[in-house]
């Protein structure tokens, strides 16, 4: 009807001058068709140029090769979660689809947003000394060397069991610097957003590293940690949180803990790096003294 508010409108029926699909059309929530097994491959060499760590993406691909996602629109990520409530599914699929944002080239965030985030909690946890110094009375007795000299690094560095393999190596490249008591050794290991430039070990730490002649597992490290030593043996995760809450104790300053630590963002200036790093070799001497003492109470009380 000529000069009607409606005219513009269609009421059913079909538009019998379609406007041409663009590119941009194609790549519209209304295109998309993400099918997992077919993009497995791929998926899995862009995770590991990405960096994660194999015992991230392992727990990954099992839960997509056996769920086998194809995803078109946001009730298929929604009924997907809701029948398999995991967080592993959650960041699983958050994975796939940044993967597909970023090498597809589709836009995804609709699909983002069905994502759910569930919220892990605050672990409170905290390991005392008195539990740092049964867990190295144990591990004197029963560890063998490797995961002495493992145990040990980490509750010296304070890194993740992650980083072990990479330090582990860098000493037997003797890619590390000695100072008074103690070495730092190269790491430059990226985890997505964070790096950890340097592990701080004592000299007999690395002395005991050198010693080794068996290759480094992750896994099997955690299992030995859990399963062979025991429950009473505090674990990485809690000598970590250890290490940061003693080096605050002992007067570090939080950022340079973080520097330790390896929980720095990698896009930092050098001149903000190079203060990090001296700061580091000023302030960890008093941490280490505080691990050999509790080192030498272990002793004294085996």
């Amino acid at each position: 009807m000529r000069g009607s508010k409606t005219a513009g409108f269609k009421c059913g029926g079909r538009d019998s001058n379609p406007r041409r699909p663009t590119p941009e059309d194609l790549k519209s929530s209304y295109a998309i068709k993400i099918d997992y097994k077919e993009l497995r491959s791929d998926f899995i060499r862009w995770l590991e140029a990405k960096g994660y760590s194999k015992n991230y993406i392992r727990p990954m691909l099992n839960y997509l090769d056996k769920y086998a996602p194809k995803i078109r629109q946001p009730m298929d990520i929604v009924e997907l979660c809701a029948q398999v409530k995991k967080r592993v599914m959650e960041y699983s699929l958050r994975a796939l689809l940044n993967f597909a944002e970023e090498i597809l080239g589709l836009n995804v965030e609709h699909l983002k947003r069905a994502v759910p985030c569930t919220q892990s909690g605050v672990d409170v946890k905290r390991a005392t000394m008195d539990e740092i110094v049964k867990s190295l009375m144990i591990v004197n007795e029963k560890a063998s060397l490797k995961y002495k000299a493992v145990y040990n690094a980490l509750l010296e560095s304070g890194l993740r069991l992650s980083e072990v393999k990479r330090l582990i190596e860098n000493v037997k490249a003797e890619k590390y610097e000695r100072h008074d008591g103690f070495c730092i050794v190269e790491i430059g290991q990226f985890r997505r957003v964070k790096l950890a430039y340097y592990a701080f070990i004592s000299n007999e730490t690395l002395e005991m590293i050198k010693a080794i002649d068996e290759s480094f597992n992750e896994g099997s490290a955690s299992r030995y940690i859990s399963n062979v030593l025991g429950e009473g043996v505090v674990s990485w995760k809690y000598l970590r949180k250890y290490a940061f809450s003693a080096m605050r104790k002992l007067g570090m300053p939080e950022s340079t803990a973080d520097f330790v630590q390896g929980r720095l963002p990698k896009a930092i200036g050098g001149k903000h790096y190079a203060e990090l790093l001296d700061e580091a070799i000023q302030f960890y001497p008093p941490y280490l003294r505080h691990v050999r003492e509790l080192r030498a109470k272990a002793m004294a009380t085996a």
